[in-house]
């Protein structure tokens, strides 16, 4: 328990009274006050302290579906990517050349906007190690 402080017995004392400084385990005692005043912060502690960790569970659920999310997206982003080369090899399809090129222009703001909303160069890395291996 922390002891209160100099204002705090001031103010207390200015409320009540000094007379009652005496009755030490009366209703309206200082030390009653006190204690009861500890035992609100306390509950209150226990209660923010269970807030937290529920919202620290919630964020690492959260950060685990966005990393989900984003791998997820990665892997569809290579498909088109992988798709649309061997669209353009054969070059007969010119309606589903678009269709997939413009997924992959979708899907590559997707990716560029959760970079920036999780800090990461992650989907610049991505492209570069496809382009080591493209030419490979």
């Amino acid at each position: 328990m922390t002891r209160p402080t100099r204002e705090e017995l001031l103010s207390y004392f200015k409320k009540y009274g000094v007379e009652r400084v005496n009755s030490i385990t009366g209703e309206e005692s200082a030390i009653h006050y006190f204690r009861t005043k500890a035992f609100y912060y306390r509950e209150e502690n226990k209660k923010l302290s269970e807030n937290i960790d529920k919202l620290e569970k919630r964020n690492k659920e959260l950060e685990n579906m966005w990393r989900t999310l984003k791998n997820e997206l990665f892997g569809r982003y290579e498909f088109y990517r992988f798709r649309l080369s061997e669209l353009q090899i054969e070059s007969r399809a010119n309606k589903e050349v678009a269709i997939y090129r413009r997924a992959e222009i979708n899907l590559s703001v997707i990716l560029c906007r959760m970079d920036k909303l999780d800090g990461t160069n992650e989907f610049y890395e991505f492209l570069d190690q496809m382009e080591d291996n493209d030419n490979e």
